[in-house]
């Protein structure tokens, strides 16, 4: 047999090879059953720390009073922006607004306690949600990344009282799971669909505008004619949100909403050097030493396997792994250089940092399994299995799982 025979011999078996991957890999139901899992465990865990002395009904901090003030003042009629100040957009005061409701017939301190466990709740479908969204690399990147939010420090510790991130959050994945469809392509209701949820995320942060642009650059690369449909949708989540507000009190709706967040952090009293923002960020806070060089080590070896992977992929990324790759670089700049830090500014980023971690684990548990089958060699099967194994799992060694 000549030369060619072979090479189109070796070829056919590796075509072959990475079909089987495919289908082990690739399978939807499977990712829907990881996904609910998470969800139990995420929930299981924030529940948990309810149960804690002080922490479903005790002071939980300052941020939550401020939010359910709000939603309590615009239930008996009050505007923000023109009855009162409120520096944020007014996604989250809408969305509590039942909460507050239900607080005049039971009581601030049980609407306290309702708040919380809706955030526990909101906590666990984004653990659910993170994972979800890597549907299309198997069940193994939607556990892994699921699960490594679910125990994240920040995640655990955030399902404790009323903030912004977790909502702002939600929506951004909503609108992540409906763009980046298992098809080929997404429907245009669906398009619609997601850029209404991006636009509602930014009606309770505006730092929501990140993965939106996270977003546009995915379709930018590969379907540019669906965002058109991207900005119809994001238009309408955002402007029924906002408009009536805006629409109320203009100049004092631009100012609180822009101008004061433009302008915070001026003193800089909260700012912190990026090593310090980066243990939080990636979870090392909760570690018994945490030491700001081993975040700037742990950033370097995330960015080295980002790089390997990429190599392994010879540079021919798919939409989910672009967006997972340009949301989590954006919202970590964000807030790296960010003038004013508090520790929760963390909780967004951290999220899209788990997602790359699906990622990576995908990439090279798929070069590992394409391997495995296309070389019969029991030697080279270990020797790289071992190899990928372990350069895969030192991802999961370097983020820690405790919680607080």
């Amino acid at each position: 047999m000549g030369m060619p025979a072979l090479l189109a011999g070796r070829q056919d078996r590796l075509v072959a090879v990475r079909d089987r991957a495919s289908v082990i890999v690739g399978t939807t139901a499977p990712c829907r059953a990881a996904a609910q899992l998470v969800f139990l465990l995420a929930l299981s865990v924030s529940l948990w720390r309810l149960t804690l002395p002080n922490v479903l009904t005790g002071a939980g901090g300052y941020d939550d009073g401020v939010y359910m003030a709000a939603a309590a003042r615009l239930v008996q009629g009050h505007l923000p922006y023109r009855d009162f100040t409120f520096l944020h957009p007014p996604g989250l005061p809408v969305l509590m607004s039942p909460v507050a409701a239900l607080g005049e017939l039971i009581g601030a301190r049980h609407a306290f306690a309702a708040a919380r466990v809706l955030t526990a709740v909101v906590g666990a479908a984004n653990a659910a949600l993170i994972g979800y969204a890597l549907r299309s690399r198997g069940p193994g990147a939607v556990l892994v990344a699921g699960l490594a939010f679910a125990v994240f420090p920040l995640a655990v510790s955030g399902s404790g009282t009323l903030t912004l991130e977790p909502y702002v959050l939600l929506f951004a994945l909503i609108g992540t799971c409906l763009l980046l469809s298992t098809r080929q392509r997404a429907s245009g209701t669906r398009l619609v669909w997601a850029g209404a949820a991006f636009g509602f995320a930014c009606s309770v942060k505006l730092s929501g505008a990140l993965v939106v642009l996270a977003a546009g650059l995915v379709c930018l690369v590969f379907a540019r004619r669906a965002l058109p449909r991207l900005a119809v949708g994001f238009g309408m989540g955002l402007g029924l949100t906002c408009l009536p507000f805006l629409a109320a009190a203009p100049a004092a709706f631009v100012h609180d909403v822009v101008l004061v967040q433009l302008r915070r952090g001026i003193e800089a009293r909260y700012a912190l050097p990026v090593a310090d923002r980066l243990l939080d960020i990636l979870g090392l806070r909760a570690t018994s030493n945490p030491d700001p060089r081993w975040a700037l080590t742990t950033l370097a070896v995330l960015v080295a396997l980002i790089v390997v992977g990429v190599a392994l992929n010879r540079g021919r990324l798919l939409p989910v792994e672009w967006f997972a790759l340009s949301a989590s670089a954006l919202t970590a700049a964000a807030v790296l250089r960010a003038p004013q830090f508090y520790t929760y500014y963390g909780y967004y980023p951290s999220a899209f940092a788990c997602m790359v971690l699906g990622v990576l684990c995908a990439t090279y548990g798929r070069f590992t399994l394409e391997h495995v089958l296309a070389h019969s060699r029991p030697g080279t099967i270990v020797l790289r299995s071992a190899a990928y194994a372990a350069l895969a799992g030192s991802v999961l060694l370097i983020l820690p799982v405790t919680t607080r």
